[in-house]
């Protein structure tokens, strides 16, 4: 079997001399004689010739590729041939009902197996689904070496330059080369046979190995299935109106004591991970946000360090219960709500497990940064990642330098189940994207075709099906809630004008908003009797996408909703919203709900069902 692999970047000859490297990134798992490659290893190309276009000729280029990332994080010397290359693959969004996943996951209680010629993780009743766009070269029956397809006008001789290195030529312009253009190489060894003999099994009959990870399937269009929500099953929600709100006289408790002052003078992009409310039972409330001390940098203090500061507080008496500070490497979510009385929080290189009275319960060590953190909404699953460097440290800068931007890097992925015991490990790529859990499986989004999505659902029982399929002039966005209900936002305008929809775990319509262009930061939260959907209105006309600041923001509106059947039984409403997620909570009986608001956190009584 030849090794697979693309170029990273495009590749132009007028740009190029005698003596270039150029980097290209396996797309397959290889084994061979001296060398092990991962998918994603690195194999580096030396330019031995350069020539664009004169006259009437043929541009050339030939390139010898003499060094490897052979199971080891640097390169070494491994020398392979180029054997033959492809055109990139289409966008992964243009082709229907596409679905690849993670490779390279195990199993601890089982083994894993391939179902369709595609890789998943099987344990008993349980496995894990990452998606996102994986390329391999489209191999045929009865390839023969120096083959190139769909790239015309480009011919490949193979091994005729110095150093075994193999010669592109174009007659049309400057040989050019697309990112993501697909090769076969094989050893010297492999690569070249008298001429005799019969082709190379690896190159002259591949039609074993003609297994594309994007089948080819007639273009269909998608019919939208959330695009009309039907009472009494659906419910459309109604605008909150000043009678909804004038009844309300929330309680108050002031954080300027403790140290906390809303933050006003930054420009963001998006809202941060600097807050967070959670219910400890039913009288205890945790408020955590970032203290912005002085830190100094290095190593052990990356430049997105924080020290945040947790203060448990009474709801009734609104006294200090108690009190912790938590040193956190990142900039992204570091606590969720893993039921009534419990939490998880992302602290340093581990993860704990709070309590009533922030008792600490469980540490959970990490074998890198955290990556993901994703659990189902009753608790009993909980998956999550940590970066694993693939690269030495110079090969790592000199990919980021090559690429102007991180390099894929491996994640390793962990499951729990609710009492903590691991049920899951293995490796996945951080381009993948993590699934949703629900409580009875992984929900994904999958682009498709002309701005539709499909939702689909990897149940724990190894069965899939489609939950629903939809339409979005933006990226949509999926998250679960409590009780087991899905909260989709997606744009319905040019402008970006957003809607939310609440789904149950069978994909039905249970509950549609569209609260107006200006609402922006969408969030919901829930239990067993209640959940909650957040977002906060902009002031101005026409602000979506553009960068704000705390006083561009007039007010967050949270509305709460029976979790049976979708309808409202409160709203409130609250100033000087923060500039952060998760600046909201829910009582664990749903009877009250915690709002941020300034430099006071408002207590809200909710109505009866």
């Amino acid at each position: 079997m030849p090794v697979q692999a693309e170029f990273l970047k495009p590749v132009q000859v007028h740009k190029l001399a005698a003596g270039a490297t150029l980097l290209a990134k396996v797309t397959a798992e290889w084994s061979g004689p001296g060398c092990v490659l991962h998918s994603g290893a690195i194999l580096e190309a030396t330019v031995e010739t350069a020539e664009p276009r004169k006259g009437g000729g043929r541009s050339k280029l030939a390139l010898s590729f003499d060094r490897a990332q052979c199971d080891k994080s640097d390169l070494q010397p491994f020398q392979l041939v180029l054997l033959a290359a492809a055109a990139p693959p289409d966008p992964w969004t243009l082709v229907p009902d596409v679905e690849i996943n993670s490779p390279r996951l195990r199993a601890h209680y089982g083994e894993p197996t391939a179902v369709d010629g595609r890789e998943e993780f099987l344990i008993p009743s349980q496995h894990l689904e990452f998606s996102g766009a994986a390329h391999h070269f489209p191999l045929k029956p009865n390839m023969r070496a120096g083959d190139i397809l769909g790239i015309k006008g480009l011919k490949l001789e193979v091994g005729s330059g110095t150093k075994l290195s193999s010669v592109f030529s174009s007659a049309h312009g400057d040989l050019s080369l697309k990112a993501f253009t697909q090769i076969l190489l094989n050893p010297p060894s492999v690569a070249f046979v008298t001429p005799a003999a019969p082709p190379p099994k690896s190159v002259a009959v591949a039609g074993e190995l003609a297994t594309p990870d994007i089948p080819a399937r007639p273009a269909k269009v998608p019919t939208d299935t959330l695009e009309v929500c039907k009472t009494p099953a659906c419910v459309v929600d109604r605008p909150v109106m000043g009678a909804d709100l004038d009844s309300q006289t929330p309680a108050s408790i002031d954080l300027e004591p403790i140290g906390y002052a809303r933050r006003t003078g930054r420009l963001q992009a998006d809202f941060d991970q600097d807050t967070a409310l959670a219910w400890l039972g039913p009288d205890e409330v945790l408020f955590a946000y970032n203290a912005h001390p002085l830190i100094q940098r290095g190593i052990e203090s990356p430049d997105a360090a924080r020290m945040v500061r947790a203060v448990l507080l009474s709801a009734s008496s609104h006294a200090v219960l108690q009190s912790a500070d938590w040193s956190i490497h990142d900039a992204e979510r570091f606590l969720w709500q893993l039921d009534a009385s419990r939490i998880l929080v992302h602290v340093g290189d581990e993860l704990r497990v709070y309590g009533r009275g922030l008792e600490l319960e469980r540490t959970i060590n990490l074998t890198g940064p955290l990556r993901f953190l994703r659990a189902s909404p009753s608790g009993d699953s909980i998956v999550f990642g940590t970066l694993r460097e693939r690269h030495s440290q110079e090969l790592h800068a000199h990919l980021r330098d090559e690429l102007g931007a991180e390099p894929e890097e491996d994640v390793e992925i962990t499951m729990y189940d609710k009492d903590f015991r691991n049920v899951t490990t293995g490796i996945t790529s951080s381009t993948l994207t993590p699934p949703t859990l629900l409580n009875e499986g992984q929900v994904s989004l999958r682009p498709q075709p002309e701005g539709d999505f499909r939702m689909a659902i990897a149940k724990w029982e190894s069965t899939s099906a489609t939950l629903a399929r939809f339409k979005s002039l933006c990226p949509p966005r999926v998250s679960s809630i409590s009780p087991d209900l899905l909260l989709l936002v997606s744009c319905v305008s040019n402008v970006g004008e957003p809607e939310y929809r609440v789904l149950h775990a069978d994909g039905k319509l249970m509950l549609v908003g569209r609260p107006g262009s200006r609402q922006v930061g969408f969030e919901g939260a829930g239990n067993s009797r209640r959940f909650a959907v957040k977002f906060v209105s902009r002031l101005g006309v026409d602000s979506q996408g553009l960068p704000f600041s705390a006083p561009d923001l007039a007010f967050a509106e949270i509305r709460i909703y029976r979790a049976e059947d979708g309808k409202r039984v409160g709203a409130v409403r609250v100033d000087d919203p923060p500039t952060s997620y998760g600046g909201f909570a829910l009582s664990p009986d749903g009877s009250r709900m915690a709002v941020l608001s300034g430099s006071e956190i408002k207590l809200f009584a909710l109505p009866g069902d």
